[in-house]
């Protein structure tokens, strides 16, 4: 079955309201999402189908090994690029809202490397640190120059 973004959206929905909350009812769900309780009938049926959740006997959701996947992709690509789109200054419900869009457009490839390159440059930055800190070198902010290309020698030393 193809998985389109609505989809996604109902199983990143289940996922994160069992986090939440352990059980998950389709009205929970239908009120997350600001959908109409036939709406999320509608969708779960689909969703069960396509193998992705299964209903309880007390009509509780649950999501399948395949759900699951899907579902913990989509919430870590969404707290991913949330968390971005906020550090870069975008207001909480614009980053949210564009979030969603971008968790659905990327590829597994391209996330991938995006999150694998943050790691990185995460990890240089605290290498570069430890050394200077060795060193004995203390940076102070109101050394630093704002000019690019430098200047002159002092724009690299932070010396007058």
């Amino acid at each position: 079955m193809k998985l389109y973004a609505s989809g996604e959206d109902y199983l990143k929905a289940v996922y994160t309201l069992f986090k939440e909350n352990g059980a998950v009812r389709s009205l929970d769900v239908a009120e997350r999402m600001g959908m109409s309780k036939p709406s999320v009938s509608h969708a779960v049926k689909l969703l069960r189908e396509g193998g992705f959740l299964v209903m309880n006997d007390d009509y509780t959701l649950r999501l399948t090994d395949l759900g699951w996947e899907v579902a913990e992709k989509l919430y870590e690509r969404h707290q991913y690029f949330t968390e971005r789109l906020t550090d870069a200054g975008v207001d909480t419900d614009t980053a949210e809202v564009e979030a969603c869009q971008m968790e659905h457009t990327i590829s597994d490839d391209s996330f991938k490397k995006l999150r694998d390159l943050k790691r990185e440059f995460t990890w240089i930055e605290k290498m570069i640190f430890c050394i200077l800190l060795r060193s004995g070198m203390h940076l102070q902010p109101t050394e630093r120059k704002n000019t690019y290309p430098p200047q002159n020698d002092s724009d690299y030393t932070g010396s007058g």
